[in-house]
């Protein structure tokens, strides 16, 4: 039986995992139960059950249908790693009974080389509030993504050695706090607010009830540019203009078809779990085009010693349905050549345009010619650029 009894330091126990997989409530899951039995005295300090429909402490989640822990590997083709899943999983174990604070919820297992000659093992866990997990929107399924997303994150980090076992890195990552965890939508509710929107599945291609891959209540950082940031290309974006700044428990809709080598039609929804707002939608197919044209000038002409002004514009697509900032700065120019901006970030939507000023200055040193030169332009999940001939003119003087 699951229990959260503690381990007698020095004990000599047997650790003894029983797994199993099946349906529940028309989803595929899976359970894992780890008991740890005191090698002289038969009494079972620990059982723990993980998987789909169980937490880690006392209590379930009754709305988390897939199989958790995820597993993900992350190593070339060919690649034989160190241990298998089952070993990795009997290696994470050894550490999480130690050292796992209560509230958390096993997430992923990643699998994964670095620099190409160092293998470990990766496993996080969420942090738990009452029935209901955190997440992001885009779920981190590799070691970098972790690591970059930690500012967005809440839970239990494990790093563990492979080839000899050895844990090399454990770490509490503290950032949500939530300020709602009313859940006055039903599943049910969530996905036909989703199906039903003006704001969602604009060509009638990715919503299909076939297509449904996940549909869990998630407690979110609204923080947008984070969460949009790395989320990878994207042809349709709706984000509320309400101002929310403190995590919220959201559903987290997914539908994804026709997924080949292009990608396919994607489209990852957030529904607020207690008013039933769409609060964000972004849609995505194979091939799509960019969001964002940019306008800037052919040619520039700049003469030695001196400085010039033009501008950039920024303008979204219909489909880009949200207000968020965008960003220049220098990225190829000739030697001697500063570039500034009257602003080096603003906002762009459908509804209006960013403008920048650009002042580009010349040293007197800056040798004549003709240079092609590149200006960054970049958003929430999207870069592009400005490029243009800049001319060098010789001072008269």
């Amino acid at each position: 039986m699951p229990g959260n009894v503690e381990i007698p330091p020095n004990a000599l126990v047997w650790i003894i995992e029983v797994c199993g997989m099946g349906y529940e409530n028309g989803n595929m899951v899976h359970r894992t139960t780890i008991c740890s039995i005191d090698a002289h005295t038969g009494e079972n300090y620990v059982g723990i059950s993980v998987g789909g429909g169980a937490m880690w402490s006392m209590g379930s989640y009754p709305y988390y249908g897939s199989a958790y822990p995820l597993t993900t590997r992350c190593f070339p083709h060919g690649y034989e790693f160190p241990v298998t899943l089952g070993e990795a999983k009997g290696l994470i174990i050894r550490y999480a009974l130690g050292g796992l604070p209560q509230g958390v919820a096993w997430e992923n297992i990643i699998l994964t080389l670095v620099d190409e000659t160092q293998p470990l093992i990766v496993s996080f866990w969420v942090r738990a509030y009452d029935e209901f997990k955190t997440g992001t929107l885009n779920p981190p399924d590799s070691f970098r993504d972790l690591e970059r997303d930690k500012r967005l994150l809440d839970g239990y980090m494990i790093i563990v050695d492979p080839l000899n076992g050895t844990l090399l890195h454990a770490e509490e990552i503290l950032n949500v706090v939530p300020q709602s965890l009313s859940l006055n939508v039903s599943r049910d509710d969530a996905i036909n607010i989703i199906k039903n929107s003006s704001k969602t599945d604009l060509k009638g291609d990715i919503i299909k009830d076939e297509a449904l891959k996940k549909a869990e209540p998630r407690i979110i950082i609204p923080d947008w540019m984070m969460q949009l940031g790395h989320i990878g290309d994207y042809d349709h974006l709706y984000l509320t203009r309400n101002n929310v700044s403190q995590p919220r428990l959201y559903w987290l809709i997914e539908y994804a078809s026709d997924v080949g080598i292009h990608g396919g039609n994607t489209g990852r929804y957030l529904a607020d779990a207690e008013t039933g707002e769409l609060v964000l939608a972004v849609e995505d197919h194979p091939m799509c085009y960019p969001l964002f044209r940019v306008t800037e000038p052919e040619k520039v002409t700049l003469i030695q010693g001196e400085s010039t002004t033009f501008n950039v514009t920024v303008s979204a697509l219909p489909t880009f349905d949200a207000v968020l900032p965008v960003t220049l700065s220098p990225d190829r120019t000739p030697e001697g050549v500063s570039v500034s901006f009257d602003s080096e970030r603003k906002p762009v939507s459908n509804d209006f345009s960013a403008e920048f000023t650009v002042t580009l200055r010349a040293s007197p040193e800056t040798l004549p010619g003709t240079y092609f030169t590149v200006i960054n332009v970049s958003g929430p999940g999207f870069s592009t650029s400005a490029h243009f001939d800049l001319e060098i003119k010789p001072s008269a003087n």
